[in-house]
């Protein structure tokens, strides 16, 4: 399983939208959840394995190497709307995850990424970002 997560979210959020790409259009929308009417919404990028939690983590259920791209998630809140849009690559046996970050407004994003190795071992790699006004780009290497 592949878990993005938000960290340190505005306190106001009404809603959390994922979309696949580095756009948050609608046509892209994977899921949404509505925090005030406690509601999720599936969009035309939702594939059956995907939920978003009531704190806004994206999860993906058995992750394969399709999953790899361009995420976005966008947080509305009653004055404000942030984004940040992440990449996401899943390898075949020995993973290298690499991550090319932009974030707007000052969301600070947590990404937790569970890669199964085996049928017992998990590899998680955390990455904080926490940027204005520039991007970064971040290279990850595991090895056994």
């Amino acid at each position: 399983m592949s878990s993005l997560a938000i960290e340190n979210a505005p306190e106001d959020v009404q809603e959390y939208s994922w979309h696949r790409g580095a756009n948050d259009t609608e046509e892209n929308l994977i899921i949404s959840y509505n925090t005030t009417s406690h509601s999720r919404r599936d969009g035309p990028m939702y594939s059956g394995r995907e939920s978003v939690s009531i704190r806004g983590t994206l999860r993906i259920r058995r992750s394969q190497l399709n999953d790899t791209g361009n995420y976005t998630v966008r947080v509305d809140t009653i004055n404000d709307t942030q984004r940040a849009t992440g990449w996401l690559e899943i390898l075949g046996h020995r993973p290298v995850v690499s991550r090319s970050f932009t974030i707007s407004g000052s969301l600070l994003v947590l990404l937790i990424i569970f890669i199964v190795l085996g049928f017992t071992h998990f590899l998680v790699v955390l990455i904080r970002a926490l940027f204005r006004h520039y991007s970064t780009r971040y290279l990850l290497h595991w090895a056994q």
